[in-house]
């Protein structure tokens, strides 16, 4: 409906992905490293204190969950659902189940921008790479569990600013989108 496509674009406005110019035509831009950056840097800011908000409310079998979970996956075969589901444990039910709902909307803001990034994961898999992201999601649950605040904060800190260059680099080896791809409503403007 309308009213659904509008909210959507009013998002993805929010987030920076589309604008709307003077004649209320929507244009979606590229995502480009210096957004990239600003989303990140608002989550390295961001993620650590709404998760120091949230980790006395937790209780250990939540974490122990999680971590099981983590250490599951590590040991098989990672799948895009699964690695979407590792993300969610740790980035939104856990950072986002804190108490400061302008601080929530702020990281769900930065956080919708790397959903195309998590699509291209089946595409650029590097094991090594899911390995690492695997085990600082360890470290910090870890920390999380053991009720080491400030190290659990630290370590999310760390993760999100290790993870910026592994994203950029997906970015990079995405490149354009194939013109056979883009859909019917989608006019590429030149510039």
């Amino acid at each position: 409906s309308r009213t659904v496509a509008h909210q959507v674009l009013t998002q993805l406005e929010q987030t920076g992905l589309v604008t709307q110019d003077v004649n209320q035509r929507w244009y979606a831009g590229r995502l480009t490293e210096a957004g990239l950056r600003d989303h990140f840097e608002m989550r390295c800011l961001l993620e650590p204190n709404a998760l120091g908000q949230v980790m006395d409310e937790l209780s250990s079998p939540e974490i122990e969950e999680r971590l099981a979970r983590v250490r599951t996956a590590a040991a098989g075969r990672i799948t895009l659902d699964r690695m979407e589901r590792l993300e969610r444990d740790l980035h939104i039910d856990f950072v986002l189940r804190c108490r400061n709902r302008q601080l929530r909307e702020a990281i769900r803001r930065s956080q919708l921008v790397l959903v195309a990034i998590h699509h291209a994961f089946d595409l650029y898999r590097d094991r090594a790479m899911i390995s690492l992201m695997l085990g600082e999601h360890v470290e910090i649950l870890a920390h999380m569990l053991e009720g080491r605040k400030e190290e659990a904060k630290a370590a999310l800190e760390a993760h999100l600013s290790r993870s910026l260059a592994q994203n950029i680099e997906i970015v990079r080896a995405l490149g354009p989108l194939p013109s056979e791809r883009r859909a019917p409503y989608l006019v590429q403007v030149p510039g």
